[in-house]
């Protein structure tokens, strides 16, 4: 089961990070520059570090079943949160093109 959740979860960050570069906005908190600092923070440095004593203590703690869970839920949040912050960002775009189109 795990080597079916990493490609998963590979595949679901690669995506993630693709949707994070087409929508990312120069001049803000979300432009490119600021976006790769997140992922390798974030994905490079913290999760390396974290993940191999979160699973351990999982392992130990609950056995498989429940590390596969967490694994899961994990995924499915990281899905929801992309697609919701999708939404968000295409609204906020349609709103802003509504707005300059009525100021012309």
């Amino acid at each position: 089961a795990d080597f079916l959740t990493l490609a998963a979860a590979f595949c679901a960050g690669s995506v993630a990070e693709g949707r994070a570069m087409q929508h990312a906005t120069p001049g803000t908190i979300l432009s490119m520059e600021n976006i790769w600092v997140i992922r390798n923070v974030g994905k490079n440095n913290i999760s390396r570090f974290m993940a191999p004593p979160m699973a351990r203590t999982v392992l130990s703690s609950s056995g498989r079943g429940f590390y596969y869970i967490v694994l899961q839920s994990i995924t499915a949040l990281s899905c929801a949160l992309l697609f919701f912050l999708t939404y968000a960002h295409a609204k906020a775009k349609s709103n802003h093109s509504k707005v300059s189109l009525i100021e012309k």
